[in-house]
């Protein structure tokens, strides 16, 4: 199960960092891609998106056995931690 602190977590990374107001943040938008219209990130900020997330929680996302476009939105982050395709980072 998601934690609402790891999901505040990932949203105030995208808000703080990479400057993604509040409003284009709302749940409707999280099945949108990171990398497209919406967000706007590139692939390299995409990769750090998810660098910082693990660095910020001390989870690692196992990004080895699967490709990065499996982590394109908000909500497939969020799957993949929920799934358990993660490691703890001690």
């Amino acid at each position: 199960m998601i934690t609402k602190e790891l999901t505040t977590v990932l949203l105030e990374i995208l808000e703080e960092d990479y400057l993604i107001s509040s409003d284009r943040l709302k749940e409707e938008y999280w099945d949108m891609p990171l990398t497209g219209k919406h967000f706007r990130l590139s692939g390299f900020e995409l990769a750090a998106l998810v660098l910082e997330f693990e660095k910020r929680t001390g989870i690692m996302i196992d990004i080895n056995e699967k490709p990065m476009y499996a982590l394109a939105s908000i909500n497939d982050i969020l799957k993949s931690i929920s799934q358990g395709e993660f490691a703890t980072n001690n």
